[in-house]
């Protein structure tokens, strides 16, 4: 009986620690480059704008005003990325790299 509840409390415990939904995960997250509208970004534009505009950004916590969106190349991510700077809730610049 002890065996039991040991196992099912251990299965549920790793369970829970899949990554695979996080948006911190390391898979090949990203947008395929012909679908990434960035050249409607303008200076000045909102930030709820451009999530519409183009889909949720990867955001590091240490810098939620630098938005990045990562492209993809053949289902990999490529070395491509636009990242979009905010001053004031509003686009400050957009880079490409």
């Amino acid at each position: 009986m002890h065996l039991t509840i040991l196992l099912s409390t251990l299965a549920l415990l790793i369970s829970g620690c899949d990554s695979s939904n996080s948006k911190y995960s390391s898979s090949n997250q990203g947008i395929p480059q012909q679908q990434l509208p960035v050249e409607k970004v303008k200076v000045g534009m909102e930030k709820d704008s451009v999530e519409r505009l183009l889909g949720r950004p990867h955001i590091n916590p240490f810098y939620p005003q630098q938005w990045t969106y990562i492209y993809l190349q053949n289902g990999k991510q490529a070395d491509k990325k636009v990242i979009i700077h905010f001053k004031n809730d509003k686009v400050s610049s957009v880079q490409y790299s």
